[in-house]
């Protein structure tokens, strides 16, 4: 059984093999609502029949849509060309997880909010699991030869290595893999 801990101020996640009794549990009522008091967090708690979500599509509003797709292709991924126009483009990240790049003009039918300018600020990080710490290393080496940059080093945490980079407009992209014990 996976355990994390969450440890210090700045929330850092730790994983360790203690077990917890099994009396005291991490999930609230609500199994969208975790109890921080717990301050631990078991995989194993996470009851799988609560969870309704087959696949994640992710909006990202993009300056030009062909070179943010030759980004993501230099990556390794696909285009969905069924789902995909002059306007906007699916990309295929897993069988679950889907990257939706929209024009700027495109992206305003989904929401009256101003874009984010992604030069100053953060509008969101994307976190994905990737299978070792090559796959982690590998991707954001593509990801900076096809114009893309990062802002930190990797970092190895023992049960858990990450890097990141930022792909052509700014949208923070985060990788890491866990190490099994």
């Amino acid at each position: 059984m996976v355990e994390l801990t969450i440890i210090g101020p700045d929330r850092r996640l730790e994983r360790t093999g203690r077990k917890r009794p099994e009396k005291a549990s991490p999930l609230s009522a609500d199994p969208f609502k975790l109890d921080v008091s717990a301050r631990r967090i078991k995989i194993a708690d996470i009851k799988k029949e609560n969870i309704m979500i087959k696949q994640v599509f992710i909006n990202l509003p993009v300056a030009d849509v062909q070179k943010s797709v030759a980004f993501f292709a230099a990556l390794g991924f696909s285009k969905n060309p069924q789902m995909s126009s002059d306007a906007g483009a699916c990309i295929v990240m897993s069988d679950a997880i889907f990257v939706m790049l929209s024009t700027h003009d495109g992206f305003r039918n989904f929401t009256p909010k101003s874009i984010c300018d992604t030069k100053t600020a953060v509008e969101v990080l994307i976190s994905l699991c990737c299978e070792n710490r090559e796959e982690v290393d590998g991707l954001v080496a593509k990801a900076i030869a096809s114009g893309g940059s990062t802002y930190d080093k990797p970092e190895d945490l023992g049960f858990m290595y990450s890097h990141s980079f930022v792909d052509l407009d700014g949208h923070g992209w985060g990788l890491f893999c866990v190490r099994e014990t």
